[in-house]
């Protein structure tokens, strides 16, 4: 009776992580391109940016204490970041996750930066839950699924080191490794990548004044150098807004919301591939 139990209690949890799970995610007020999802630690409810360009999920120092009443044996370590520069914390295998069904031990990082983000929220949702469960993300019909059965479109090689995920691009024609940041409103280039694409094929360029539209960043306006340029996305061709980096972002390529949105994106659990299968617009 024992071995019994025992194999129809593993039959269950192979069922049951077999699922998919639908989540509904949220658009954000003024920045339409951004979208949060509820997360949970030990019950408790939290909203929180879905981030892709974010390694790890990150949460203010405020609620270090109100984590910690949830995980007495919480441990917050401290450790020194090349690309903020400056010490943050975190902690490590915190119980986390987005349904019950997942719930992956994950590390957190506590930061004062979160307070810059100009929108009602708790933190955000980094890569490392997502790569570890597998996602499938439609922006257009507000759903994120988790554990995704099924995928459609292009199948492109994926990049991922220190859970960062990098893709090759063709733009007007010379190729471009960019981040996959669903954090961000904007696609930029790096300034070296920038001076490249100046060289590989003609565009007309403008300035614009645009706001600050990532988390690291306080709300100023900015004006940049912008374009319009032709991007392969595989075999997927599209338009793409580009401007130069700026900021903390300054040596990043990154390809945001204002493309992303229009793809369904599917990057299965631990998977060296991304899906993306571009959403045909109503007519």
């Amino acid at each position: 009776m024992r071995n019994y139990l025992l194999t129809m209690a593993l039959l269950f949890c192979t069922c049951t992580n077999a699922m998919e799970v639908k989540k509904y995610i949220h658009p954000v007020p003024v920045w339409s391109d951004l979208f949060t999802v509820q997360g949970y630690f030990y019950k408790k409810e939290y909203r929180l940016l879905v981030d892709t360009g974010s390694s790890y999920s990150v949460f203010g120092k405020d609620l270090i204490d109100e984590i910690r009443s949830l995980d007495s044996n919480l441990k917050i370590k401290s450790m020194f970041s090349e690309f903020l520069r400056q010490d943050i914390l975190y902690a490590d295998n915190v119980k986390f996750y987005l349904d019950k069904n997942y719930v992956y031990p994950s590390r957190i990082f506590f930061s004062d930066l979160i307070k810059n983000i100009p929108f009602e929220m708790d933190g955000i949702l980094g890569f490392e839950y997502l790569y570890n469960v597998g996602f499938k993300v439609n922006f257009q019909d507000k759903i994120l699924m988790l554990n995704p059965k099924e995928f459609y479109g292009n199948k492109i090689k994926l990049r991922v080191k220190d859970y960062y995920p990098q893709i090759e691009v063709t733009i007007n024609k010379c190729k471009f490794s960019m981040a996959i940041d669903t954090g961000s409103t904007k696609s930029s280039l790096k300034e070296e990548d920038w001076n490249s694409l100046m060289s590989c094929g003609s565009t007309e360029l403008y300035k614009e004044e645009i706001y600050a539209s990532n988390a690291l960043e306080s709300i100023h306006e900015k004006t940049v150098e912008k374009g319009v340029f032709e991007i392969k996305i595989g075999n997927s061709i599209s338009n793409i807004t580009l401007s130069k980096s700026h900021g903390p972002h300054s040596n990043i390529n990154l390809l945001g919301n204002d493309l992303l949105k229009d793809y369904e994106m599917t990057i299965p659990k631990k998977s060296k591939y991304i899906y993306l299968n571009k959403i045909e617009k109503p007519e």
